[in-house]
């Protein structure tokens, strides 16, 4: 596990989390709470734990940091076997949040925010450094809310607090059990955006436990759904699970119009998008033009020096000119992350002025969604869901 306790070095991208045959058994209870778990997290994957209350998906995760101890089993963070760490230098290194942010009432902002660089003793310019630049970084201005007071935050902000509070350390995996469960269904949705687009940006590690199924299909990279004593009755991708349940149990949680749900779950850079023709801002605006002509496309799409869209160039604008092929054409207004639903890629292209939406991953392009990308995938979604049988029962490793 990558130790950035003094706050120098590049952002801890994350790593892998594998439990072995976990346990927890408590006195005096005739069932494990948790019994025998196997099941590996991919590093900067987002996994959703879900199932009914009293499943032992909250026990399980707070195992990994051991909140709890396991009365038996393995838990590898990075390679690394976490019951070999002292306790409370583990839970340094692996950030948790839950509902409401679990803020210090009687602490500041930035105090609440500062706790775990300073329990890693870093120097105050560094910690006030961080402070400001994980409030930023969660959509909250420094100047406005670090000598505040949790009272004075709504919901909401309060939320964004626990997430900055978590990741100020730089750890490389998170631990978030139902943050958002007591928050107004907008707030909820907001959140969730903003929870998908920090983790574009950071590729940490992320066990998100949730009841709500429909909220596990729109974060998780992959779902496990939990029966009694966290056993997995399936673990795989949300478009697998919604295509292939494994077993009533698993559509139980689906619930109704699972096969619509695949719009939903289905990520714009998973489809096959369009290439495009596309130029570099110092491009020669009549060799551009050339290209186009050659491809038969109406647009370029002009990248800046770190491959991010910044440009559209017509055919019509780069007839007869030449010189740099960003003095000419029209800026770009709207782009859609990869790791957007088809829905959302829907919604941005009725929003736009143009046939085309770029696409990106980590701000950087990587194709283009149209309306005919949405249909050919809503038709090869269709196809998936009236073929395909029921799954077999997940064994809980990936």
């Amino acid at each position: 596990m990558a130790d950035n306790g003094n706050g120098s070095g590049g952002a801890a991208h994350g790593v892998e989390i594998e439990l072995r045959n976990l346990t927890k058994k408590y006195p005096g209870q005739a069932k494990a709470a948790v019994d025998d778990v196997t099941m590996t997290i991919p590093a900067g994957e987002i996994v959703a734990l879900v199932g009914p209350s009293g499943c032992g998906k909250t026990t399980t995760m707070k195992l990994i940091n051991r909140l709890i101890e396991p009365t038996s089993g393995e838990i590898l963070i990075g390679g690394e076997d976490a019951r070999r760490r002292p306790a409370d230098i583990l839970r340094r290194h692996v950030g948790y949040v839950i509902q409401q942010g679990g803020l210090f009432p009687h602490m500041s902002i930035a105090e609440n925010v500062s706790l775990v660089p300073k329990m890693l003793k870093w120097d105050k310019k560094r910690t006030a450094e961080r402070v400001d630049e994980m409030l930023e970084l969660v959509g909250l201005d420094p100047a406005n809310y670090r000598d505040r007071f949790p009272r004075q935050l709504s919901g909401g902000q309060q939320q964004r607090v626990g997430v900055a509070r978590a990741l100020a350390a730089d750890p490389p995996v998170l631990l978030m059990d139902e943050p958002f469960g007591a928050v107004d269904p907008i707030t909820r949705g907001r959140l969730q955006d903003e929870l998908l687009r920090l983790q574009e940006e950071l590729h940490k590690t992320i066990v998100f436990v949730t009841h709500d199924f429909d909220e596990a299909v729109k974060l998780g990279d992959r779902i496990a759904v939990l029966s009694e004593g966290s056993h997995i009755v399936q673990y795989a991708e949300p478009a697998e699970i919604l295509a292939r349940p494994a077993n009533d149990f698993v559509r139980g949680f689906i619930g109704e119009g699972g096969a619509m749900k695949l719009l939903h779950v289905t990520r714009i850079a998973d489809v096959d998008l369009g290439a495009g023709v596309t130029a570099k801002a110092t491009d020669d605006a009549a060799t551009v033009h050339s290209r186009l002509a050659e491809a038969e496309e109406p647009w370029a799409v002009v990248l800046d020096k770190n491959s991010s869209p910044v440009q559209w160039a017509s055919i019509e604008d780069l007839d007869g000119k030449t010189g740099p092929v960003s003095e000419y054409g029209t800026p770009i207004t709207t782009t859609i992350s990869g790791r957007a639903d088809l829905q959302a890629g829907l919604e941005a292209l009725l929003g736009s002025d143009t046939d085309f939406v770029p696409v990106t991953r980590r701000r950087q392009y990587i194709g283009l969604v149209s309306l005919n990308t949405v249909q050919s995938a809503i038709q090869q979604l269709r196809e998936q869901a009236k073929q395909a049988a029921p799954a077999s029962v997940g064994e809980g490793s990936a």
